[in-house]
C-alpha cells in the first residue's frame, strides 16, 4: 500500500486508485481470516473421537446439513430437509 502511487484529487486515475486500494485491503482481510483458519483447523484434535452420528426425525421442518462419505477417501456433504 505504501509503494502505490498517489493520484492527485483532479486526475481521472483517482477513482480507480482509491478502489484498488479498497480491494487489495478486503483481498488482505479475507487471505487473514483464511490462514487463521487453516491454523485452527491444523490445531484441532482429530481422530475416532471426533466423529459423530446424528439422528434427525421425519417431523422436523427446515434444512439440515451433514457430513457424508462419498466413496473412500471421498469425504463431502449433504443436504437435506423436509417441507
Amino acid at each position: 500500500m505504501m509503494t502505490r502511487g498517489d493520484c492527485d484529487v483532479g486526475t481521472s486515475c483517482s477513482d480507480n486508485e482509491s478502489t484498488n486500494k479498497v480491494l487489495l485491503v478486503v483481498d488482505g482481510v479475507f487471505q487473514g481470516a483464511g490462514a487463521l483458519a487453516t491454523v485452527v483447523g491444523v490445531l484441532q484434535p482429530w481422530g475416532s473421537e471426533s466423529t459423530s452420528t446424528t439422528t434427525t426425525t421425519a417431523s422436523k421442518t427446515g434444512i439440515h446439513v451433514a457430513p457424508a462419505s462419498l466413496g473412500r477417501a471421498t469425504p463431502g456433504i449433504v443436504a437435506f430437509g423436509r417441507f
